[in-house]
């Protein structure tokens, strides 16, 4: 059903740590997600999962940026 959507899953971190393990931390939230709804059936080769590590916004507080940027969003798109 749906074979035409696919899903990306992007990870996101805070500001704290490097930048490194912020990369590692966004990809492995972001896995997480994706093998999760592959174990509940969803087409593993139309879901893909990458992480972004910390976006810096100079419009929001440092504070507000930590909870921003604890997150997950998902990109459904149409083949």
């Amino acid at each position: 059903k749906y074979t035409n959507l696919e899903i990306r899953i992007v990870g996101f971190a805070d500001a704290r740590g490097s930048e490194k393990a912020n990369i590692e931390l966004s990809e492995k939230r972001a896995g997480n997600i994706r093998n999760w709804l592959v174990a509940r059936g969803l087409d593993s080769t139309r879901i893909f999962a990458s992480g972004k590590g910390m976006i810096v916004s100079d419009s929001i507080s440092v504070s507000k940026s930590e909870e921003i940027n604890r997150r997950i969003e998902f990109q459904i798109s149409y083949k």
